[in-house]
């Protein structure tokens, strides 16, 4: 458990520069064919993803120093 909570801040973060890029590129995606994320749920439920994984990152940051799982912090 202690392993995700320490980990969830990189995931989150790597997940949001993938996604970002994804909804940047959503027109030219649309045209070539690709069905990435943000074209399959929208780009305003793309951003609200993009939204909740930022919240969820930072929490477990707290949660990690709470826990003493990251106790350099």
């Amino acid at each position: 458990c202690m392993i995700v909570i320490v980990m969830l801040p990189v995931v989150t973060a790597l997940t949001n520069i993938i996604l970002t890029d994804n909804i940047i590129d959503m027109e030219d995606d649309k045209q070539t064919g690709r069905f990435t994320l943000p074209i399959i749920m929208g780009r305003e439920k793309a951003l609200l993803l993009y939204n909740l994984l930022y919240i969820i990152g930072a929490v477990s940051v707290v949660i990690a120093m709470l826990t003493k799982s990251l106790p350099y912090l």
